[in-house]
């Protein structure tokens, strides 16, 4: 993010220990994103709402895309 967009700013983070994941928030200079990310052995994922940094944010889009994220399932096909 600070190579592409010129800056990267970490708001959040935090370890979910029941879903083995890391959620945290990043603003960069275009995008804000709402991440989780998993890692499971040499695979990884990142799963995320963004939004453009300078545009308003439309909240029920977003809650739409965050409980997107929430409810994506990782990994191959009923593993995780």
């Amino acid at each position: 993010m600070r190579r592409t967009e010129g800056e990267a700013t970490l708001e959040f983070k935090q370890w979910d220990p029941d879903q083995k994941v890391l959620r945290f928030v990043a603003r960069g200079g275009r995008y804000v994103v709402r991440t989780t990310m998993a890692v499971r052995g040499f695979h990884g994922w990142a799963i995320y709402a963004g939004t453009l940094r300078n545009d308003p944010v439309n909240p029920d889009e977003l809650k739409l895309a965050e409980e997107a994220r929430d409810h994506s399932r990782i990994g191959e096909a009923g593993e995780f």
